[in-house]
């Protein structure tokens, strides 16, 4: 291998998954109405991480050593930080991309059986990792540009609610 900048500063650290989690919004009437979706984010609480204190995906590392699937780990951390169990046979694959920090970031889509209420409810926050959930209707900024970007795509390409996610 070469040795130069461009080859010896990159180095890929770690696989990262991150589920997007839409529920149906209460407030919306029309059942053909993209905007009927509303997509869960949480504010991170670890003050030793990046994005502190911002808004994100919920997601995290894969453990390797124990030669975990990415679809487990998405599962795994839905249930760590919000103490959520969702249906891995329901978790689509929607892009992967290499984010600032040099991980393998997999973006995951996945629809909640039921309404914002609902989902809110059946969440317990990990309060050292998670300090609030928060539900928005269109793309928002979040701590992570690799974040914002999927967001933007999916609520830019959101099928009607009578097509699957």
């Amino acid at each position: 291998m070469p040795d130069n900048k461009e080859t010896t500063a990159f180095v890929n650290c770690a696989t990262v998954c991150c589920v997007m989690i839409m529920a149906r919004s209460r407030t919306r009437v029309r059942a053909t109405d993209p905007s009927s979706y509303k997509l869960l984010l949480i504010r991170r609480a670890d003050p030793t991480q990046s994005a502190y204190d911002e808004l994100a995906l919920p997601g995290g590392f894969q453990k390797g050593a124990i030669a975990e699937s990415v679809r487990l780990t998405a599962v795994r951390e839905v249930r760590e930080e919000l103490g959520l169990d969702i249906d891995i046979g329901k978790l689509q694959l929607v892009n992967v991309e290499t984010d600032d920090y040099h991980h393998n970031v997999i973006f995951f889509r996945y629809e909640y059986d039921g309404d914002e209420a609902s989902l809110r409810d059946a969440c317990t926050l990990n309060q050292n990792e998670v300090t609030e959930i928060v539900f928005v209707d269109r793309p928002v900024k979040t701590g992570y540009a690799s974040h914002t970007a999927e967001i933007e795509h999916l609520f830019e390409n959101l099928p009607l609610p009578s097509q699957p996610l």
